[in-house]
């Protein structure tokens, strides 16, 4: 069976589901294959509950906005539809908390809206390569899609095109630690800032007294969550990251055995936890990185940090560099306050097979610089601006024009 869609996307996470739109709005036929059932990714099946790197990082309470277009857009609909409003964190970041059926629900809407052909419960098992081009991707069905006429994005989050393609990658020492999210339902009537405070007086009881380990303890409340009694909580997990697909799945009982193990523990040792019961986990671990791909430029932590500007920026970045290593809290190198970087349009754009790109978790970056582009913010610009390039390749229109487009757009104005 032949796919002839214009643009072939892999993912359905918020980078996938914007390059959908990117490349609708272009003009082109687009299809998207995702593993799960529903759009949404790590965003939706880790439960993440936040998006960062919408707003400049600033000591002001009100929050200014450091994305623009399609990115701003989405948010000011999310921010709707989940009745929620930007919360200020560690006296100079902003993020914005969401509910989980609500991203669902406006990913589905906006896919429905541009027509974008979706298949569900869909993996990629192989991939064909020939002569510089992708010339097709095999399913687990057992479906041939696409040609090298067609245009791919990888918005998988592993960089599952350009690994069974056998592309080159960006080489990282280390694979920065994961977390798995849950929601505690009967927890005691509190204002919403006394519940961190709340965990934080349990979590160091029980360690003074021997009764949590140390890695336990690093469990955090997922800021802006807490509503009726419920709230989401965020557990980084000790154990080290690899590409291992066995480990990877082993990761999904260990983690909640822990979550299990401190949650009792939180009953008997704190009052406003006496009522906890678990009413859900994230169906899936929130791995924060993957295979990095090689592209035609690499984002690095330098230009990072130094908030370099690019003549072919087509994404801004303002989340600072924010690492996360096995049963530590996060390392932080921060960006200046009201300062930003851009992505360019080669850190989206393979530099092996001329018809594939990607955005998201798995752009072309060096480990510290993916973990400030990692964010949902960002990802939701570098997808939209990956359907633009691969849409206007298709059109045989110029990587020039659709630079100009994109920033355009996303109101990339310097």
């Amino acid at each position: 069976m032949q796919n002839h869609a214009d643009v072939l996307i892999v993912g359905a996470g918020s980078a996938g589901m914007a390059a959908a739109v990117g490349a609708a709005r272009s003009g082109v036929q687009v299809e998207l294959l995702d593993r799960n059932a529903y759009p949404g990714g790590k965003a939706t099946a880790a439960m993440v509950g936040t998006v960062c790197g919408l707003y400049y990082s600033s000591p002001e309470e009100e929050p200014k906005w450091a994305v623009g277009g399609f990115a701003r857009e989405f948010a000011d609909n999310l921010a709707k539809k989940s009745n929620s409003r930007p919360v200020q964190f560690h006296k100079r970041l902003h993020f914005l908390p969401y509910d989980i059926q609500s991203f669902k629900e406006l990913s589905e809407e906006l896919l429905k809206e541009h027509e974008v052909k979706v298949r569900y419960k869909t993996e990629v098992h192989a991939v064909a390569t020939s002569n510089g081009f992708v010339e097709n991707l095999r399913t687990d069905s057992g479906d041939t899609l696409g040609t090298s006429r067609t245009q791919f994005i990888d918005c998988s989050g592993e960089s599952v095109l350009s690994f069974l393609a056998g592309r080159d990658w960006v080489r990282a020492e280390e694979n920065q630690a994961a977390a798995r999210v849950f929601k505690l339902e009967g927890l005691s009537a509190m204002p919403a800032d006394a519940l961190p405070f709340a965990l934080g007086m349990a979590l160091r009881k029980g360690v003074s007294g021997g009764s949590l380990s140390e890695d336990l303890a690093l469990l955090s409340v997922v800021q802006g969550s807490y509503r009726n009694g419920a709230s989401y909580f965020k557990l980084p997990l000790s154990e080290e990251v690899t590409h291992d697909t066995a480990q990877r799945a082993a990761m999904l009982k260990s983690s909640e055995e822990q979550i299990k193990t401190v949650v009792a523990y939180l009953r008997t040792a704190y009052v406003a936890f006496a009522g906890a019961r678990i009413s859900e986990i994230a169906p899936e671990v929130g791995f924060r990185t993957g295979f990095s791909p090689l592209g035609q430029d690499t984002l690095s932590a330098e230009d990072v940090l130094k908030s370099r500007k690019h003549s072919e920026g087509v994404a801004t970045g303002a989340w600072p560099i924010e690492f996360w290593r096995p049963g530590k809290q996060a390392e932080m190198q921060w960006l200046d306050d009201g300062e930003s970087y851009h992505i360019p349009a080669g850190a989206l754009t393979s530099a092996r097979a001329k018809n594939l790109y990607f955005a998201g978790r798995n752009l072309s970056a060096d480990a510290l610089a993916q973990a400030s582009a990692r964010v949902m913010g960002t990802c939701l610009q570098t997808g939209y601006a990956a359907g633009v390039l691969a849409a206007y390749a298709s059109l045989g229109k110029s990587r020039n024009e659709a630079i100009a487009r994109i920033r355009k757009d996303l109101e990339i104005n310097h």
